[in-house]
C-alpha cells in the first residue's frame, strides 16, 4: 500500500490497514496489522468442535468429552474397543478401531488488507478509499482528511458506499462445513453403527482334539475340534483290540463329523501262559490251549524232543512236583512225563566208577551205580600169562574185596588173577618171586572171582595163553605201555612221519627248480652255440 498521509519528511508511519480472521467455528476473531498475515496462528477458541463422532463411542449415550474447536483432522477416538462379540468375550483391540470423520479444512493465513488509493483534484493530497478489507483502517485514514473540502468528503463517500454494496457473501466456517458433512452422512446411513466390524477374537480358550486325547489353546475365533497325531484307541466290539484308525469323532458324542470305528480283522494275539500268542483270527471267549512245537532237550542230552507247548508245560509241571507224588496215580503220571521226554535211545553218558557208557535207555537222574554195567572186561595175573573176561561189575566188586577204589579206567592194570605154578615154571626168579608174594593176598584174590561168579556165573571166561614164551619174556622183562605212553609215541611217529615228508616236498622242488634253470640255460646259449658253428664251418670250408 501507499502512504495515505501528506507528504512529510521522514520515515513514512506503518499501514494503518488491518485484517480481521476468525476460529474454525467462526465464534472467535482476531485482527492483525497489514504485513503480518504470515504470523497469523488460529484464535484460541473454547466452545466444542462441531463436528459430530462417527465412532461408536461418541455415538453410545455416555460420549466421552468432546474436544475443542480446532483445525484439521479430529484428534482419534483413545477409548479402548471393549465391544461384546457373539462369543461372549470383549473385543480385545487396544483402541477404537472405528475409522475418524472427514477432516476440517487446515488453518491459512489471512490475505493481506486491500484499499484504494485516491487522489485529490485540488492539492493532489492522497485519500483512502476503503473496501470490505480495509475495516477500522479506513474509517482513521478518512478522520485524517476532515480538513479536505465537502466535495472530497461526498466523493469518498459515494467511493465507500459503492464498495461495500459489491461485497461478495460471507464464507461458512470450516468446521460448521465439516459437521454439516458428516451430519448427511449419518442421516443417510453412509456411515453405519458401529461403523466398521470388530477383528476375529484372540482370546486363548483350550479346545479339545476329535477323539478326545489332548486340549490345545487356541485363539476364540478359530477355535474348533481338530484331528491329533494319536490313533483313536477306542475298543471294538470284540473286546481284545483297540481302533487303529487316526483321531476321530465317535459315534453318540453329537459331532456332525462322527465316524464309526473299523471293524476287528486281526489276529487275536490275546497273552497265554507260555510264550506264544494266540495265531487264531479275532475271537470272543478263552483261547484254545497252545499247540506251537517247543522243542527240548532229552534226558541225557543227545537229542531234542519236540512237544505241543501246552503238553510241555503239563510235563514240566509234573516233574517239578516229583517231590510231592505219593500217590499211585502221581507216580503214574510222573513216569508218563519222563517218557515224554526221553528220545528212545541208549543214554551213552559215561558211568562214575568204569570207563563205559551207559547202555539204559535216555532217563533222568543220574545213571545206574555199581550194579548196571555188564560189560566184559580182561583181567590178568601178576605175570601176565593168565588172563580171563569178567563182567565190569565182577571186576568192581574185585577191587573193593581187595581193599583197593572200585572206580577205575584204561589205565588202570586189573591184576586180579592169581598166579599159579605153570607160571611160576614159564617166568623163572621174577615170577617165582611174584608168585610167593601173591601166596599171602591168594584166598582173597580167589574169593573175589567166586563171590563175582555166584553173582554172574555165565560171565566169566578162562582161556589160557597160546604163546607161553611171549607172555613169560613180557613178564619176566618190560611191563605193558601206559594209554598216554601209546598216546605219546603215536604223536612220535606221525611227527617222523611229516618231517619225512616235508624233507621229499623239499627235495623235488629244488630237483624242479635246476631242470628249470637248465632249461633257461640251454634256450639262450644254443643259439649262441649254432652261431659259432657255423661261422667256424664258413671259415674252414667257405661258402
Amino acid at each position: 500500500h501507499r502512504c495515505p498521509a501528506p507528504c512529510h519528511s521522514g520515515p513514512c508511519r506503518p499501514c494503518p490497514l488491518t485484517v480481521s480472521y476468525s476460529c474454525a467455528c467462526a465464534h472467535m476473531t482476531a485482527t492483525l496489522p497489514c504485513g503480518a498475515e504470515s504470523r497469523a496462528l488460529p484464535p484460541r477458541c473454547y466452545r466444542a468442535c462441531p463436528v459430530p463422532g462417527v465412532c461408536r463411542h461418541t455415538r453410545a449415550p455416555a460420549a466421552p468429552v468432546p474436544h475443542r474447536c480446532h483445525f484439521g483432522p479430529c484428534p482419534p477416538c483413545g477409548e479402548a474397543c471393549g465391544t461384546s462379540l457373539p462369543c461372549g468375550h470383549t473385543c480385545a483391540f487396544p483402541s477404537c478401531h472405528d475409522p475418524p470423520v472427514p477432516a476440517i479444512a487446515l488453518f491459512t493465513p489471512p490475505p493481506a488488507p486491500k484499499g484504494a488509493l485516491i487522489m485529490s483534484d485540488l492539492d493532489g493530497a492522497p485519500m483512502l478509499g476503503a473496501d470490505s478489507s480495509s475495516g477500522a483502517g479506513s474509517k482513521q485514514a478518512a478522520g485524517g482528511s476532515k480538513s479536505r473540502d465537502q466535495s472530497k468528503e461526498s466523493k469518498g463517500a459515494a467511493g465507500g458506499a459503492a464498495g461495500s454494496s459489491s461485497q461478495p457473501a460471507a464464507p461458512t466456517p470450516p468446521a460448521l462445513a465439516t459437521a454439516v458433512e458428516v451430519q448427511q452422512l449419518l442421516f443417510s446411513g453412509a456411515i453405519p453403527n458401529p461403523p466398521t466390524p470388530c477383528p476375529p477374537c484372540v482370546v486363548p480358550v483350550s479346545v479339545g482334539c476329535l477323539g478326545g486325547h489332548e486340549q490345545r489353546s487356541m485363539a476364540c475365533s478359530t477355535a474348533a475340534p481338530y484331528v491329533c497325531s494319536r490313533p483313536c484307541g477306542s475298543p471294538l466290539t470284540c473286546g481284545n483290540h483297540t481302533c487303529d484308525m487316526p483321531c476321530h469323532a465317535k459315534r453318540g458324542s453329537g459331532s456332525p463329523a462322527a465316524v464309526p470305528c473299523e471293524p476287528c480283522t486281526r489276529r487275536c494275539g490275546a497273552p497265554r501262559s507260555c510264550a506264544h500268542p494266540c495265531a487264531l483270527p479275532c475271537h470272543q471267549g478263552p483261547c484254545p490251549a497252545c499247540t506251537a512245537p517247543q522243542g527240548v532237550p532229552c534226558h541225557c542230552g543227545k537229542a531234542t524232543v519236540t512237544l505241543p507247548c501246552t503238553q510241555l508245560q503239563q510235563v514240566q509241571a509234573t516233574l517239578a512236583a516229583s517231590g510231592s507224588a505219593t500217590s499211585s496215580s502221581a507216580l503214574v503220571a510222573l513216569r508218563e512225563a519222563k517218557q515224554k521226554l526221553s528220545c528212545g535211545k541208549p543214554c551213552h553218558k559215561q558211568l562214575p566208577h568204569c570207563p563205559h557208557p551207559c547202555r539204559e535207555v535216555c532217563h533222568s537222574g543220574p545213571c545206574p551205580g555199581i550194579t548196571a554195567c555188564s560189560e566184559e572186561v580182561t583181567v590178568r595175573c601178576e605175570c601176565k600169562r593168565q588172563k580171563t573176561k569178567w563182567t565190569c561189575m565182577m571186576v568192581q566188586a574185585a577191587l573193593a574185596e581187595a581193599g583197593r577204589p572200585s572206580t577205575y579206567d584204561d589205565t588202570t592194570p586189573l591184576r586180579l588173577l592169581q598166579c599159579d605154578e605153570a607160571c611160576a615154571a614159564a617166568g623163572g626168579g621174577k615170577a617165582a618171586g611174584a608168585a610167593s608174594k601173591a601166596e599171602p593176598a591168594a584166598p582173597k584174590q580167589q574169593a573175589a572171582p567166586k563171590a563175582a561168579a555166584a553173582a554172574a556165573p555165565a560171565a566169566s571166561k578162562t582161556a589160557a595163553t597160546a604163546d607161553a614164551d611171549g607172555d613169560g619174556g613180557k613178564a619176566g622183562g618190560s611191563s605193558r605201555l601206559s594209554k598216554a605212553e601209546r598216546i605219546a609215541l603215536a604223536e612220535k611217529r606221525e611227527a617222523e612221519r611229516r618231517k619225512a615228508e616235508e624233507a621229499a616236498q623239499r627235495k623235488a622242488m629244488i630237483k624242479w627248480i635246476v631242470i628249470l634253470v637248465l632249461g633257461l640255460v640251454l634256450g639262450l646259449a644254443v643259439p649262441e652255440l649254432f652261431a659259432v658253428v657255423d661261422r667256424w664251418l664258413r671259415s674252414k670250408y667257405g661258402k
